[in-house]
Protein backbone atom coordinates (compact mmCIF):
# COMPACT_ATOMS: atom_id res chain seq x y z
CA UNK A 1 0.00 0.00 0.00
CA UNK A 2 1.45 3.64 -0.79
CA UNK A 3 1.50 6.43 1.55
CA UNK A 4 -1.85 8.25 1.89
CA UNK A 5 -3.65 5.46 -0.96
CA UNK A 6 -7.14 4.85 0.05
CA UNK A 7 -8.59 1.08 0.10
CA UNK A 8 -12.06 0.73 -1.39
CA UNK A 9 -14.27 -2.03 -1.10
CA UNK A 10 -17.55 -1.72 -3.12
CA UNK A 11 -20.22 -4.40 -3.74
CA UNK A 12 -23.62 -5.17 -5.75
CA UNK A 13 -25.70 -7.78 -5.19
CA UNK A 14 -29.35 -8.43 -6.92
CA UNK A 15 -32.52 -9.27 -5.14
CA UNK A 16 -36.38 -9.32 -5.97
CA UNK A 17 -39.14 -7.35 -4.77
CA UNK A 18 -41.76 -9.45 -3.67
CA UNK A 19 -44.73 -7.36 -3.90
CA UNK A 20 -44.19 -5.22 -6.98
CA UNK A 21 -43.42 -9.05 -8.73
CA UNK A 22 -39.92 -9.58 -11.06
CA UNK A 23 -38.32 -6.27 -10.94
CA UNK A 24 -34.78 -7.08 -9.86
CA UNK A 25 -33.37 -4.83 -6.75
CA UNK A 26 -29.91 -4.09 -6.52
CA UNK A 27 -28.44 -3.57 -3.21
CA UNK A 28 -24.68 -1.76 -3.44
CA UNK A 29 -22.10 -0.81 -0.85
CA UNK A 30 -18.70 0.67 -0.38
CA UNK A 31 -16.37 1.34 2.40
CA UNK A 32 -13.21 3.53 2.67
CA UNK A 33 -10.17 3.03 4.56
CA UNK A 34 -6.83 4.51 4.66
CA UNK A 35 -3.75 3.33 6.75
CA UNK A 36 -3.99 4.81 10.50
CA UNK A 37 -0.68 6.45 10.40
CA UNK A 38 -0.46 6.83 14.22
CA UNK A 39 -0.06 3.35 14.24
CA UNK A 40 3.24 1.18 13.41
CA UNK A 41 1.21 -1.72 12.70
CA UNK A 42 -0.92 -1.98 9.52
CA UNK A 43 -4.11 -1.27 10.74
CA UNK A 44 -7.04 0.52 8.13
CA UNK A 45 -9.34 3.23 9.64
CA UNK A 46 -12.37 3.37 7.55
CA UNK A 47 -13.46 6.96 7.01
CA UNK A 48 -16.69 6.51 5.25
CA UNK A 49 -19.12 3.45 4.74
CA UNK A 50 -22.54 3.54 2.83
CA UNK A 51 -25.01 1.77 0.94
CA UNK A 52 -28.06 2.13 -1.37
CA UNK A 53 -30.30 0.17 -3.66
CA UNK A 54 -31.53 0.77 -6.84
CA UNK A 55 -34.37 -0.71 -8.61
CA UNK A 56 -34.62 -2.27 -11.92
CA UNK A 57 -31.10 -3.86 -12.12
CA UNK A 58 -31.06 -7.03 -14.52
CA UNK A 59 -27.86 -9.00 -13.45
CA UNK A 60 -25.24 -9.11 -10.95
CA UNK A 61 -22.82 -8.02 -12.95
CA UNK A 62 -24.75 -4.34 -13.82
CA UNK A 63 -24.87 -4.56 -10.17
CA UNK A 64 -21.73 -5.04 -9.82
CA UNK A 65 -20.85 -1.58 -12.22
CA UNK A 66 -23.22 0.23 -10.37
CA UNK A 67 -21.65 -0.25 -6.88
CA UNK A 68 -18.13 0.36 -8.80
CA UNK A 69 -19.83 3.69 -9.68
CA UNK A 70 -21.18 4.92 -7.06
CA UNK A 71 -17.83 3.96 -5.13
CA UNK A 72 -16.07 6.14 -7.93
CA UNK A 73 -18.43 9.40 -7.44
CA UNK A 74 -18.23 8.87 -3.66
CA UNK A 75 -14.01 9.32 -3.88
CA UNK A 76 -14.31 11.96 -6.55
CA UNK A 77 -16.87 13.97 -4.34
CA UNK A 78 -13.91 13.20 -1.22
CA UNK A 79 -10.98 14.43 -3.08
CA UNK A 80 -9.08 10.92 -2.71
CA UNK A 81 -6.13 11.01 -4.98
CA UNK A 82 -5.19 7.55 -4.79
CA UNK A 83 -7.30 4.30 -4.43
CA UNK A 84 -7.39 0.61 -4.72
CA UNK A 85 -10.54 -0.56 -4.99
CA UNK A 86 -11.41 -4.53 -4.31
CA UNK A 87 -14.55 -6.31 -5.77
CA UNK A 88 -15.35 -9.98 -5.67
CA UNK A 89 -16.83 -10.07 -9.12
CA UNK A 90 -13.98 -11.20 -11.33
CA UNK A 91 -15.74 -10.33 -14.65
CA UNK A 92 -15.93 -6.68 -13.92
CA UNK A 93 -12.17 -6.39 -12.96
CA UNK A 94 -11.13 -8.23 -15.87
CA UNK A 95 -13.28 -6.01 -18.35
CA UNK A 96 -11.88 -2.64 -16.53
CA UNK A 97 -8.32 -4.33 -17.27
CA UNK A 98 -8.60 -4.85 -20.53
CA UNK A 99 -11.06 -1.64 -21.20
CA UNK A 100 -13.55 -3.79 -22.77
CA UNK A 101 -16.95 -4.21 -21.38
CA UNK A 102 -19.98 -6.73 -22.82
CA UNK A 103 -23.02 -4.93 -23.98
CA UNK A 104 -24.93 -5.28 -20.76
CA UNK A 105 -22.55 -2.49 -18.93
CA UNK A 106 -21.69 -0.61 -21.77
CA UNK A 107 -22.84 2.60 -20.58
CA UNK A 108 -22.19 2.44 -17.24
CA UNK A 109 -18.43 1.22 -17.90
CA UNK A 110 -18.61 4.22 -19.94
CA UNK A 111 -19.54 6.34 -16.74
CA UNK A 112 -16.79 5.09 -14.69
CA UNK A 113 -14.30 5.48 -17.83
CA UNK A 114 -14.87 9.23 -17.46
CA UNK A 115 -15.23 9.24 -14.10
CA UNK A 116 -11.31 7.80 -13.55
CA UNK A 117 -8.79 11.12 -14.73
CA UNK A 118 -9.20 13.01 -11.82
CA UNK A 119 -7.32 10.20 -9.83
CA UNK A 120 -3.43 10.28 -9.86
CA UNK A 121 -3.75 6.68 -9.24
CA UNK A 122 -6.24 4.13 -9.26
CA UNK A 123 -6.43 0.18 -9.65
CA UNK A 124 -9.19 -2.66 -9.60
CA UNK A 125 -8.39 -5.56 -7.84
CA UNK A 126 -10.26 -9.05 -7.70
CA UNK A 127 -10.60 -10.35 -4.28
CA UNK A 128 -12.45 -13.11 -2.82
CA UNK A 129 -16.26 -12.78 -1.70
CA UNK A 130 -14.12 -13.75 2.19
CA UNK A 131 -12.11 -10.59 1.91
CA UNK A 132 -14.82 -8.42 0.68
CA UNK A 133 -17.21 -8.91 3.81
CA UNK A 134 -17.62 -5.28 4.69
CA UNK A 135 -19.00 -4.28 1.18
CA UNK A 136 -21.20 -7.67 1.42
CA UNK A 137 -22.68 -7.05 5.02
CA UNK A 138 -23.45 -3.34 3.67
CA UNK A 139 -24.68 -4.87 0.50
CA UNK A 140 -27.37 -7.19 1.94
CA UNK A 141 -27.79 -4.79 4.61
CA UNK A 142 -29.53 -2.60 1.55
CA UNK A 143 -31.56 -5.23 0.50
CA UNK A 144 -32.81 -6.20 3.72
CA UNK A 145 -33.65 -2.70 4.56
CA UNK A 146 -35.57 -2.69 1.06
CA UNK A 147 -37.34 -6.21 2.05
CA UNK A 148 -38.63 -5.11 5.55
CA UNK A 149 -40.25 -1.96 3.90
CA UNK A 150 -42.22 -4.24 1.29
CA UNK A 151 -42.93 -7.38 3.42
Amino acid sequence: MLANEYLAQAEGKTGKIKPSGPAALAGMGWIFQVQDTNSNEQILKTIEQGSQTERFVGSPLMAEALAMRITLLKARTKGIPKMCIYSNCKEFVDAVASSNANKEIFGIFQDIINIIPPFSCLEFRYVSREKNMLANSLTKSALRRVDNVTS
